[in-house]
């Protein structure tokens, strides 16, 4: 269990002027909290703590550890935002406030729910610690859930598994991600989780030595060539390895199954590492993807191949920088260590560059209900991405978006004008669903005939829906049923 100790060692290393305040924010902090105990019997107050040892572990700065301390005492010590700002500062006291659960009296637990993620997510357009500090409350949560009820088990590792785990992917925080994957899995369907488990460590114990033969072939490898490295290994979680199986692939098919990280001082390095590692084994067709010149959109960088090694053996083989590692392992929070005290506005800066941002602020004003705000939320932002072709342009969008609905998310005139479509040079109908690497062409004329009712059933984005009903009421005049 992590203790104040384990927080103040931490704090110490890496931000030793600032433990003075995060000491003085964990004694206001124990106070409020004094004879309140969580469900497993233990002080509440070991609850701040642990998600504050997670902070730490992100290197984060003085005003999210004292807030990550402080963030139920809002909601549970009747302590106002005022006097956190008061006691220790506005920046402190908002983050407070942003991570604060909503507790209106005449919502539903569910409609409750729903309310606080739009909080946190639009939150996290104006303050990118938000999240971050929500994600490690979460993260605890979830690891001490076995003293909830049943039921509460049960919609907490729903809620976690919809919303918390693409956030934390989102935000590029894998670590925490694949473990809340996990253990929401475990919750949700304990049976599948075991077997799955079982297969897995049958696999790891029957490959491992080949596994370790080929790390030692690649060590020696490179060594000769005078290429300084690190390295880990990774076990595919298990809930990924549940999906996979599920659709249909065998375990042996699984070429990322395990996973060597090499890193390295630098980019070039990287590739040098790559093409020794090419030249000693196999490479399995198709595998090879150069996420260091193309990151991925919530900024991870490295290269993936995956090899034939000994026995028939399949793995993957990742390469990248320290800095890149850090990143895997943290996402933005990872920006701490790099920014200090300039992190926050860098994280907020980087973000505005992810294609997901304006879409949430857009989404935000849209949605007419907390409700419909997080149905879209999941199916629109927390979802999938794939890249398409359009206009000499690569366009990432969604999973399951029908040529309808991309028209609308090119705009509004092109949606209502479009009149036809053609994807990788052929004729398609307005309800066709677009897939990965598809070359789309639009059709618009002005005198198209615009939207129908029809097509209200092709259409999943929330921002379609709206431009079709709202042309199709002006079409009917004010008294419009769409």
């Amino acid at each position: 269990m992590l203790s104040y100790d384990d927080l103040m060692k931490s704090v110490r290393i890496y931000n030793p002027e600032e433990l003075d305040k995060v000491q003085r924010a964990y004694e206001f902090a124990s106070k409020c909290h004094s004879g309140q105990f969580r469900k497993s019997g233990e002080p509440y107050i070991i609850h701040p703590v642990a998600v504050d040892c997670y902070l730490a572990d992100f290197h984060a700065d003085r005003d999210t550890l004292c807030a990550g301390l402080l963030h139920d005492v809002i909601e549970d010590c009747n302590v106002s935002k005022e006097e956190i700002a008061e006691r220790f500062n506005e920046k402190t006291a908002e983050l407070v406030d942003g991570v604060t659960n909503l507790t209106q009296v005449n919502l539903t637990r569910a409609e409750r729910d729903y309310a606080n993620i739009r909080k946190i997510i639009l939150g996290a357009t104006r303050e990118a610690r938000i999240p971050i500090i929500k994600v490690a409350d979460r993260y605890h949560n979830m690891q001490t859930l076995e003293y909830k009820e049943f039921e509460r088990r049960i919609a907490k590792s729903y809620e976690t598994m919809k919303f918390y785990v693409p956030m934390a992917r989102y935000f590029g925080i894998e670590q925490m991600r694949r473990e809340l994957e996990d253990l929401s899995f475990k919750y949700l369907n304990e049976e599948a989780y075991r077997e799955t488990k079982l297969i897995i460590d049958e696999y790891v114990a029957k490959r491992t030595y080949d596994f370790h033969v080929c790390i030692k072939k690649i060590e020696e490898l490179l060594r000769r060539h005078g290429i300084k490295f690190s390295f880990k290994t990774r076990i595919k979680n298990v809930y990924t390895v549940y999906k996979r199986l599920n659709s249909g692939e065998s375990i042996e098919d699984l070429h990322d199954l395990l996973a060597l990280k090499i890193i390295l001082k630098d980019s070039g390095s990287c590739y040098e590492a790559l093409e020794l590692i090419q030249s000693l084994y196999p490479e399995k067709e198709n595998k090879y993807r150069d996420y260091i010149a193309s990151p991925k959109v919530n900024g991870y960088q490295s290269l993936h191949d995956s090899f034939y090694g000994d026995n028939g053996l399949v793995f993957q083989v990742q390469i990248r920088t320290t800095q890149m590692e850090r990143r895997d392992r943290y996402g933005i929070a990872g920006l701490w260590d790099t920014y200090k005290g300039k992190a926050a506005d860098k994280m907020i800066e980087e973000l505005r560059d992810f294609p997901f941002f304006k879409m949430i602020e857009k989404l935000g004003e849209l949605s007419r209900t907390d409700e419909e705000f997080c149905n879209h939320l999941v199916s629109e932002i927390l979802c999938d991405i794939i890249s398409v072709h359009y206009d000499g342009r690569i366009i990432r969008i969604p999973t399951n978006l029908s040529i309808i609905d991309f028209a609308y998310r090119i705009g509004s005139f092109v949606g209502n004008h479009t009149e036809g479509a053609r994807v990788n040079d052929r004729e398609v109908t307005h309800n066709t669903i677009l897939h990965d690497g598809d070359r789309i062409d639009l059709e618009t004329s002005l005198n198209a005939p615009g939207p129908n009712p029809e097509w209200l059933d092709t259409v999943s984005t929330l921002q379609a829906e709206l431009e079709i009903r709202k042309h199709l009421a002006l079409g009917r005049g004010n008294n419009g049923i769409y």
